[in-house]
């Protein structure tokens, strides 16, 4: 049965969660690709690549069985930073931060480590950790992996036999939190969402850097409320960290 468009923007990209089976050659060699985006080379996939389930952040922290862990999830800007040739780009990166208990290891791809968009990142840090490797069967959730537009546009889901997935969410909807970064001008972090575990409650955190502020004018009435920069917030839902966000910024809590 077809899939309208709407509901493909908000439905997750299943082959963009699963490491790319198809062989590669020549300049490609050794770079790392979804089964998604080795299909489809020129990116018109319908569904998103930019909804991720938040189980996988928890999966990549505690997979040794830990209960207390700590996974960073990095947004930046830079000058052929995230795999865009020649030019200026944004992306994402996973980060266990020291102390964490994990080691560092080496990338066996070569390229870049940091991708253009978070499903990606994720499956990459995901591969590097032996999570998940080419060949390997869709993960299967008990919910169907599509934004439920009651709980994400208006926090209004009462349904406890909702079909969709609450624990999705848009990383696209997180990168809008920074408003005023100053864009061409060189390498900078924007903002880091951190997955803290401890004794296995989880907090989620928003931590907003200076350059997501570089161009608010200190006559704009947000500036008044935003005293103190890098501007964190934390919760135990990261949906509540980005609404909150959202409101200290001047967004629409209803944006997706």
């Amino acid at each position: 049965m077809p899939v309208n468009d709407e509901y493909a923007a908000r439905t997750t990209c299943r082959d963009h969660t699963l490491v790319n089976t198809q062989p590669l050659r020549g300049s490609l060699r050794g770079q790392f690709y979804s089964q998604c985006e080795k299909a489809r080379f020129d990116y018109r996939c319908k569904f998103s690549h930019t909804i991720f389930n938040i189980n996988r952040v928890h999966k990549i922290g505690n997979r040794d069985g830990r209960k207390s862990y700590i996974v960073s999830l990095d947004y930046g800007h830079g000058f052929e930073r995230y795999g865009c040739y020649e030019g200026w780009d944004s992306g994402w990166d996973v980060r266990v931060p020291d102390g964490s208990g994990y080691p560092p290891g080496p990338s066996k791809y070569v390229g870049h480590a940091r991708v253009h968009d978070l499903p990606k990142a994720l499956l990459l840090e995901e591969a590097h950790t032996g999570l998940r490797a080419a060949g390997d069967a869709l993960t299967q959730y008990g919910k169907v992996q599509s934004l439920c537009r009651a709980h994400h546009e208006l926090n209004a889901c009462q349904r406890p036999d909702c079909k969709f997935d609450h624990d999705l969410v848009d990383s696209a909807r997180i990168e809008k939190l920074a408003r005023w970064v100053p864009r061409d001008t060189d390498n900078y972090d924007v903002l880091t969402v951190e997955c803290r575990v401890v004794e296995g409650q989880t907090t989620w955190k928003i931590i907003l850097k200076e350059a997501a502020f570089a161009k608010l004018k200190a006559t704009d009435p947000i500036a008044h409320h935003i005293t103190s920069r890098p501007y964190s917030y934390e919760a135990a839902e990261l949906l509540d960290v980005v609404r909150h966000m959202e409101q200290v910024v001047g967004l629409a809590t209803t944006s997706t």
